[in-house]
């Protein structure tokens, strides 16, 4: 699972990692493999691809792209299948859009997972910030809430362990419009940062699971 991105300090949402899975993969005895967990960035900041077997995302046997960060008020593009590799990949979410009338902000975007895409952020209204995308096609971490004092931040996905959890993290929730108050960060794992007028939400870091069977 891709890292999230952090959102920005024109309120818009970072977007959250993408997920691979690839089965049946025949390893060397005794060899070693290179492992990427994606670390999650921080305000305006892309998160970065997790691989296992490889030295990309793109390249590696299994191979997730982080979520991008967003571009002004516009939210950043989730992890995308096409920068990533294996036999069952799912995008993240976009990050939600700032508001341009209201200083308002966007929800960050939630983490693919084993289920599905991550859902987008909720874009920003006159009136009111968004809140964050779910994990997982839903199954993952909640989207923290919007519009909150700071941000609400985004669940821990629970779906490989429930303590401590490991799973595919909801996005973070936008701020509200005063000044000095953070967007809430991505959960745990893959989620992407909320936005905020001033202090944006940080992405939550990458993960890497291997189920094996000793030869």
């Amino acid at each position: 699972m891709g890292a999230g991105a952090g959102g920005s300090r024109a309120a818009a949402g970072g977007g959250g990692g993408a997920y691979c899975e690839t089965t049946d993969l025949t390893l060397t005895p005794s060899s070693s493999v290179q492992i990427q967990i994606g670390t999650g960035g921080g305000f305006g900041v892309d998160g970065t691809a997790s691989w296992f077997n490889g030295t990309s995302a793109t390249s590696a046997s299994c191979g997730a792209a982080g979520g991008s960060a967003p571009a002004g008020s516009t939210g950043g593009a989730g992890g995308t299948t096409a920068d990533s590799s294996g036999t069952t990949l799912f995008q993240g979410g976009s990050g939600g859009n700032g508001s341009s009338t209201g200083d308002t902000s966007g929800g960050g975007g939630g983490a693919g997972g084993p289920n599905g895409a991550g859902g987008n952020g909720a874009n920003a209204t006159s009136s009111a910030s968004g809140g964050g995308g779910a994990g997982d096609a839903g199954s993952g971490g909640t989207g923290g809430t919007g519009g909150t004092v700071p941000g609400g931040a985004g669940g821990n996905g629970t779906e490989f362990q429930a303590s401590p959890a490991f799973g595919s993290g909801g996005g973070g929730g936008g701020s509200s419009a005063e000044t000095g108050v953070d967007g809430g960060n991505g959960g745990n794992y893959g989620g992407g940062g909320g936005g905020a007028v001033d202090v944006s939400g940080s992405g939550a870091n990458g993960l890497c699971v291997v189920t094996y069977t000793p030869m």
